[in-house]
């Protein structure tokens, strides 16, 4: 049977294919991996692990301060301020390699299908109709529109504001409307020049096994239960998740924080679920690291893990549903804070990530970490002062909790 719309997407972080993954949980879109065969060539593939491979690299150097990579992100992701132009040079970068012939394999989408209702320019010669593609990172999206492959293009944007790159060096080119998580967004966008009418916001797709339907019936379950948990007269053990980045990001802090946390979490006032996705190098560093420290099962720390990327974020998603806080650096899952979860920040990788953590410091959703060395009594002492509570509650009013509805809604064939 065919999908209502594909949704394209690459392993680049966990972000892109963690909204994929959401977006598709209600069904009607099917998931695509952009940098995997059959829709990847030869030449693709080696441009997606050079691409990720720096990602990575570039992602670590945060620990370690190398200053040469350090503007290497920073020149990749730089966001305007209201005083310069945006920077052109990633995006003609993105149009060479498009014209070289990255991308092309998503050609394959533009398939028959009967089921759907198409408009004269979703059909191609022959009569054919093509399903609409939603796209979760920028290249498959721009490598559709300069391809000028037949059919609807939907670019889902994955943080609260972003570079340049997400639209074509010609703004409204192409047959594509934005959705985008916030209103800022919204503004970022028609200040590249992309037109307002191109551009819906919706929120940012949250998994539907921590919302429940458009009711909301999982989400406040949940809710209830932690801030009971997180009331300052609690004295259940405050249960926290860290959540590892694609990259492995902050794997050397990770250290310092469960050394700091040990001895509240053998007395059972915390305990810590650490998701390590898919990367096993990165579980293997957590369990050295915790050899190292004496910790014992017993002590409160769990790794969450798995092989396949998508049954690490089923994991991921399953703990969530019982944890009172996250402890993240400010990428894709600053959003997960609408479920009513306060977030304990690391520092932002990146200006995208700056600004992300100013999308939820400004909707009083998240503190950051003061430091890994005091982290155990500062946590317990916040939850006294009834602060972890509040946050929790002004979450959940302020943040949007349906994108995932919405996306799916807005994706019309």
């Amino acid at each position: 049977m065919s999908p209502d719309f594909y949704i394209t997407t690459v392993l680049m972080g966990y972000g892109h294919l963690r909204a994929a993954d959401n977006v598709a949980g209600l069904g009607r879109g099917r998931l695509v991996r952009a940098d995997q065969p059959p829709f990847a060539n030869l030449a693709d593939v080696l441009v997606w692990k050079s691409s990720q491979d720096l990602y990575h690299v570039v992602s670590r150097t945060v620990e370690t301060r190398l200053r040469f990579l350090f503007r290497v992100l920073e020149r990749i992701e730089d966001i305007p301020d209201d005083s310069k132009r945006a920077s052109m040079e990633y995006s003609m970068l993105m149009r060479f390699l498009v014209r070289t012939g990255v991308g092309r394999g998503l050609r394959r989408l533009a398939s028959p299908s009967t089921s759907l209702m198409a408009s004269p320019s979703d059909i191609e010669p022959g009569g054919r109709v093509c399903p609409p593609r939603l796209h979760t990172f920028f290249l498959p999206g721009l490598a559709c529109v300069y391809n000028r492959f037949p059919g609807k293009n939907y670019q889902l944007l994955c943080d609260a504001d972003f570079h340049r790159v997400w639209a074509p060096i010609k703004p409204n080119d192409g047959d594509v409307t934005y959705l985008v998580p916030t209103a800022a967004g919204a503004d970022r966008l028609m200040s590249y020049g992309v037109a307002h009418e191109r551009i819906v916001v919706t929120g940012f797709p949250l998994p539907i096994a921590n919302t429940g339907g458009k009711d909301l019936e999982v989400l406040q379950s949940d809710l209830r239960a932690r801030l009971e948990r997180l009331s300052p007269q609690s004295d259940s053990p405050l249960r926290l998740v860290f959540a590892l980045s694609g990259a492995g990001c902050y794997l050397n802090l990770l250290k310092t924080l469960i050394r700091e946390l040990l001895p509240e979490l053998r007395s059972g006032k915390l305990t810590l679920s650490i998701a390590a996705g898919d990367n096993h190098k990165a579980k293997a560093g957590i369990e050295s690291q915790l050899a190292a420290l004496n910790a014992r099962p017993g002590d409160g720390v769990t790794i969450l893990h798995s092989p396949d990327v998508l049954e690490a974020f089923a994991l991921f998603n399953r703990a969530l549903r019982e944890s009172d806080l996250l402890i993240t650096k400010p990428g894709e899952l600053v959003f997960y804070a609408a479920l009513g979860i306060p977030q304990v920040l690391l520092p932002p990788v990146g200006k995208h990530e700056f600004k992300n953590r100013a999308y939820l410091i400004e909707n009083h959703a998240a503190l950051d970490l003061p430091g890994a060395n005091s982290a155990g009594g500062w946590l317990l002492t916040q939850r006294a002062n009834g602060v972890w509570r509040r946050a929790a509650e002004s979450a959940f009013a302020r943040l949007p909790k349906l994108g995932t509805f919405a996306i799916n809604d807005a994706v019309q064939p």
